[in-house]
């Protein structure tokens, strides 16, 4: 009997301690620019602030931290040094200010969006005297932080500045184009030469831009405002534009598409008509295995 009690107690304790583990929340880190966190008066103009709520919608927990600059300036920041709070996202950065005892899972960073008429794999084309390309550039970002991590390359919506602020009907629908087709096919081949570079990461492309601007072609959101959705000529944007944003993240991370549950404050109503129209446009662009 004795040997029996101590199995049943073994076995208990082993699911308990699966259960325990299956129960640890993801930690995330962004090397992000405006595009992800646009520091402003509030935190829904900022992608994390959304994805925590997608996340209480779905009963998903996780902790986020992260860091702003361009893709060139996150060497001289190294090691990483979370900037980013949220009064509704948890921290894992906690009292351990180092980043490698966090024990963070998972990576995103996005490159700057007005590089992309210039092949990844090219120099850029600025103050470059060591020929720095997007690629050599975030092969180094991932050499230093991404051992043992998922990494997430976030598709940040192109410049407006060539199509014109606010761009007239035809430039707009022009900018969307881009969008979905040239300035994502950039990212396509950033994200292969990354591949290739480290096979023994796990990289993947979140396809923001090329699934906001085939919602915003192909869906009732084009009934939204151009000021309404973008508040000038860089693309930054209203709460609306990272609250879809962050439904195109929530996908790409947590393998499961977003749900909508109740209208956000401060959310364009013409979101909710429109809602199971963008999920339709997530689920072709990004594989998930949770299709709610």
């Amino acid at each position: 009997m004795g040997i029996l009690k101590r199995l049943c107690f073994a076995v208990v304790y082993t699911l308990w301690s699966a259960g325990s583990a299956l129960a640890e929340p993801q930690k995330l880190y962004f090397f992000g620019n405006s595009l992800i966190h646009h520091l402003s008066d509030t935190d829904t103009t900022t992608v994390p602030h959304w994805l925590a709520h997608f996340g209480r919608t779905t009963g998903r927990s996780f902790k986020l931290d992260g860091q702003w600059g361009f893709m060139r300036e996150f060497d001289e920041k190294l090691p990483p040094d979370a900037e980013w709070q949220f009064k509704s996202v948890p921290s894992a950065w906690g009292n351990a200010r180092n980043f490698k005892s966090v024990g963070y899972d998972t990576i995103v960073f996005n490159p700057t969006n007005f590089i992309q008429y210039r092949a990844p794999d090219r120099a850029y084309e600025w103050d470059n005297p060591n020929r720095e390309t997007p690629v050599s550039v975030a092969l180094n970002l991932l050499k230093k932080t991404a051992s043992g991590k998922k990494v997430f390359v976030y598709e940040g919506w192109a410049d407006m500045d060539p199509f014109g602020y606010p761009p007239s009907r035809r430039k707009l629908r022009q900018y969307h184009q881009h969008n979905i087709d040239d300035y994502h096919q950039w990212y396509v081949e950033f994200v292969r030469h990354l591949q290739r570079a480290r096979p023994d990461l796990e990289i993947e492309l979140i396809p923001v831009a090329r699934v906001l601007s085939r919602a915003f072609l192909e869906t009732g959101l084009a009934k939204i405002g151009t000021r309404e959705i973008y508040a000038d000529d860089m693309a930054h944007g209203s709460p609306t534009l990272y609250y879809l944003a962050a439904a195109i993240t929530y996908a790409g991370l947590f393998d499961e598409l977003p749900e909508f549950g109740e209208l956000p404050r401060g959310i364009d109503p013409l979101v909710e008509p429109y809602f199971d129209g963008l999920k339709r446009i997530i689920a072709e662009e990004i594989e998930v295995s949770k299709k709610k």
